[in-house]
C-alpha cells in the first residue's frame, strides 16, 4: 500500500468522531482546517472569518486572499462578503446611533454575535467596514488559475516569467498542430506494412492524441510504457505497437508543446500553475513566498477537496511557515473530482500539518430534520463508512426549530428500495425508470405542498430532482416520465460544442464558406437548421433552378458574412429557413434551439475577442469540438426552459444544488 494511503488511514491526529471547535472562535494566527459538510453554512462561515480578519486582525480588502476553484463560486463569495460587510456596517452603525445594543440580534446569526463579543468600538468599526466597502473593487478573491496569474505578472523579475505572455483558454490548436507534426514525422517514408496498419486500424492524430492526453506535462502520473517499436504489424503485436506508439507520441507532445508556446508567447492556465510551482521552488522562490505573505497576509481557500497536489504545493510553499493566518475549507466527503487532477490526499496532508486543532461545522441550515437524522443513522452505523480511517463521518444536527418542509404527504424523510437481482441489468434498469415515475407522478398528484419561509405553495415538478450515474440512465428516466405526461429537463455538464447542433452548425458553416461544392451544400441543407427532407432534397438535385436558387442563397451568405460579419449572416440563414418556427414545434426543439443559440453567441465573442474571419473562425469551431468538455464553464449546455420542470441530473452536476425531493435510483 502506498506510503501516503497508509499514513492517511493510521494517523491518529485526528480520529473520526472526535470533538472540533467552532471555526469562529479559530485563533487568527496560523493554519486551520475548517471541515464543513454539505448544508452546513460553509459561505457563511467564511463571510464570518472575513470579517474577523478585518476587524478583528485589522487587515484590508486587498491583504485578505479569497479563494476557490470555478468563476461561478468565485462570484459567489463575492457577492456574499461584500453582503456580509453591509449588513455588519449596519449593525454597529445602529449600537453607535444608539438604535440598538446588540440584544436584539438573532442569536442564530453566528457570525453577528461573534463581532459582539469581540466589544468592537463602534466608530472603528464603522470605519473600517466602509473603508473595506469602499476599496472592494481591490478585493482579492481569485480563482486559483487568477491568483497565480497575478502573481507571476505582479513578480515577473523573481517568477522569471516574462511579461507578455498570451493567456489562452486551451491549447487544442496548438497541441493538434503538434500531433499532426508528429504523424507527419511517423508516415513520413514509413514502410508500407506501417501505413497498412494505421488504415486498417483507422489510427488518426486526434485518437492517439486522445489516449496520452491525460497524461501531458505529468511526469508524476505517467502510465504509459513506451516498450520497443515492434517488428510487426499483426493483430498479435497490438499491445506492443500501441504502446510504443503513444510513448513515442507522449515524448513528442512533452518536448514540442512547451517549446511552441514559448515561442507563440501563449500559455494555459494549468501552465499558470506549473510557472507558480516552479518560481516557487526556484532559487527566488524563498523571496517571491516573503512577498506574496506580506502583500496577502492572510487567505481563505474554499472547496478545498478539490484541490491537486500541485495546487497544494503552492499553498504550502507560501503560507507553509505558519506567520499567517490561513484557513483551509472543504469537506473530504465531497471530493469527487479526481478526474480535474483533484486529490483528496492533497486535503489529508493540509489536514495533517495544520498548526491549530481542526473545526468544523455540525449544524445542517438546508435538510429537513428527518432527512439528517436518516443519514446519520445510515452513516453511523459504519464504522468505516467511507473505507478510509481518516475520513470519517461525524454527524450534524438540524437548525433550531427547523421543520419539514413537505405538507400533506405520509412519506418518510428517506425511503430505501429493494429489488431483487433476479434479472439483466438492462431491464432492472427499465424497471427502476418506470418505478421513479410512477412515484413522481403520485407526488404530483397528490396535492401536496412546500413551506418556504413559513408560506405554502403547490408542488411542482421543479422542485423534484432525480440523480444519474450518466445520460444513458438519464434518458431512461426522462422517457419513462414522458410516458406519465410529466416534462422534464437534464441538468448537464456537457459541452454545447458535443451536440448535434454543433456538428450540423458546422456543417452548414462549411457551406457556406464554400457554396460551390455541391457536397458540402447537399450536407448543410439535410440538417435541422435548413429542414430539408430526404425526398425535398431529393427532388432538389433533379431540378436546375431550384439548385442555383439554393447556390445562390448560400453565396450570398458568404458575402455577407464577409462584408458584416458571422452575426447578421447566421439571423439572416435562420430566418430564411424558418428554423426557429420549424426547430419550437417539434420534439426536443427547445433544447436544439437553446443549443444553436448558445453556439452562435460563443462563435461571435470568438470572432471579435480574437478578430477571426470566416476561415479562421470555421477552424476555431472544428477545434472546440475536439477538445476536452470540462475546459471552459461557458460551454457548458444551458436550460432550454425556466418552467417548472423535473430536473434530471448527474450526481457531479448536483453538487452544490438542492432540491426539496430528490431520487437517487442507480445507486447499486
Amino acid at each position: 500500500m502506498p506510503a501516503k494511503v497508509l499514513a492517511a488511514m493510521t494517523d491518529p491526529r485526528y480520529p473520526p468522531g472526535h470533538p472540533a471547535g467552532d471555526p469562529l472562535q479559530a485563533p487568527l494566527s496560523g493554519r486551520t482546517v475548517v471541515e464543513a459538510s454539505a448544508g452546513t453554512g460553509k459561505t457563511y462561515t467564511i463571510v464570518g472569518l472575513y470579517l474577523r480578519l478585518i476587524l478583528e486582525a485589522r487587515l484590508k480588502v486587498d491583504q485578505v486572499l479569497v479563494m476557490s476553484f470555478t468563476r461561478a463560486a468565485t462570484a459567489e463569495l463575492k457577492d456574499r462578503i461584500r453582503k456580509g460587510l453591509r449588513d455588519a456596517r449596519r449593525l454597529f452603525k445602529a449600537i453607535a446611533d444608539g438604535q440598538a445594543d446588540g440584544q436584539g440580534v438573532d442569536p442564530e446569526d453566528h457570525v453577528l454575535r461573534r463581532l459582539l463579543e469581540l466589544e468592537l468600538d463602534p466608530q472603528d468599526a464603522i470605519r473600517r467596514l466602509g473603508a473595506a466597502l469602499a476599496g472592494f473593487d481591490e478585493a482579492a478573491v481569485f480563482t486559483i488559475h487568477g491568483f497565480c496569474q497575478r502573481a507571476l505578472q505582479d513578480h515577473a523579475f523573481r517568477s522569471g516569467q516574462p511579461f507578455d505572455m498570451e493567456l489562452v483558454a486551451d491549447e487544442n490548436l496548438l497541441l493538434g498542430e503538434v500531433a499532426g507534426d508528429f504523424w507527419r514525422h511517423l508516415t513520413d517514408g514509413a514502410d508500407q506494412a506501417l501505413l497498412d496498419y494505421l488504415c486498417d486500424k483507422k489510427q488518426t492524430p486526434d485518437k492517439a492524441l486522445a489516449k496520452v492526453r491525460p497524461y501531458l506535462g505529468q511526469p508524476g502520473l505517467r502510465k504509459i510504457s513506451r516498450g520497443k517499436q515492434p517488428e510487426s504489424y499483426s493483430d498479435e503485436d497490438a499491445n506492443d505497437w500501441h504502446a510504443w506508439l503513444y510513448g513515442e507520441l507522449l515524448e513528442w507532445c512533452d518536448a514540442e508543446l512547451p517549446e511552441r508556446k514559448r515561442r507563440r508567447r501563449v500559455w494555459t492556465y494549468h501552465d499558470l500553475l506549473l510557472a507558480m510551482h516552479k518560481a516557487l521552488d526556484g532559487s527566488q522562490g524563498e523571496s517571491l513566498a516573503a512577498d506574496l505573505r506580506d502583500r496577502y497576509q492572510a487567505a481563505l481557500i474554499d472547496e478545498f477537496q478539490d484541490t491537486d497536489p500541485l495546487q497544494y504545493e503552492i499553498f504550502d510553499r507560501i503560507y507553509g511557515d505558519g506567520s499567517c493566518p490561513v484557513f483551509y475549507v472543504g469537506d473530504p466527503k465531497q471530493a469527487i473530482y479526481s478526474f480535474r487532477r483533484a486529490d483528496v490526499f492533497a486535503y489529508l496532508d493540509a489536514k495533517q500539518s495544520a498548526d491549530n486543532p481542526l473545526c468544523s461545522l455540525s449544524e445542517n441550515w438546508r435538510s429537513s430534520p428527518g432527512l439528517i437524522r436518516a443519514v446519520n443513522a445510515i452513516f453511523e452505523g459504519n464504522s468505516n463508512p467511507f473505507l478510509f480511517n481518516r475520513i470519517g463521518f461525524d454527524p450534524v444536527k438540524p437548525q433550531p426549530d427547523a421543520k419539514d418542509g413537505l405538507e400533506g404527504l405520509d412519506t418518510p424523510a428517506m425511503t430505501i428500495w429493494f429489488s431483487a437481482m433476479d434479472q439483466r441489468a438492462e431491464a432492472m434498469r427499465r424497471q427502476v425508470a418506470d418505478r421513479v415515475a410512477t412515484e413522481i407522478a403520485g407526488l404530483l398528484g397528490r396535492g401536496a405542498s412546500i413551506n418556504e419561509d413559513g408560506e405554502s405553495r403547490p408542488l411542482t415538478g421543479g422542485d423534484i430532482a432525480v440523480l444519474v450515474r450518466n445520460h444513458v440512465q438519464g434518458r431512461a428516466i426522462r422517457k419513462a416520465l414522458s410516458g406519465k405526461g410529466i416534462n422534464s429537463v437534464q441538468l448537464s455538464q456537457d459541452s454545447v460544442f458535443e451536440t448535434d447542433e454543433a456538428e450540423e452548425l458546422e456543417r452548414v458553416l462549411f457551406a457556406v464558406a464554400e457554396p460551390s461544392s455541391t457536397r458540402r451544400l447537399r450536407v448543410a441543407l439535410s440538417t435541422r437548421i435548413a429542414g430539408k427532407t430526404a425526398s425535398e432534397l431529393e427532388a432538389l438535385l433533379s431540378d436546375d433552378a431550384g439548385w442555383d436558387a439554393e447556390f445562390e442563397r448560400f453565396q450570398r451568405y458568404n458575402h455577407l458574412w464577409r462584408e458584416r460579419g458571422f452575426v447578421p449572416m447566421l439571423s439572416r440563414l435562420l430566418e430564411e429557413y424558418g428554423t426557429s418556427e420549424r426547430l419550437t414545434g417539434s420534439e426536443g426543439g427547445e433544447r436544439r434551439l437553446t443549443n444553436l443559440f448558445h453556439l452562435s453567441e460563443l462563435l461571435h465573442r470568438a470572432a471579435e475577442t480574437e478578430g477571426l474571419g470566416m476561415e479562421a473562425l470555421i477552424k476555431w469551431f472544428a477545434h472546440r469540438r475536439q477538445q476536452d468538455p470540462r475546459e471552459e464553464e461557458d460551454r457548458l449546455l444551458r436550460l432550454e426552459s425556466d418552467e417548472q420542470l423535473v430536473k434530471v441530473t448527474t450526481i457531479h452536476t448536483s453538487k452544490g444544488l438542492q432540491y426539496p425531493i430528490v431520487f437517487c435510483p442507480y445507486l447499486w
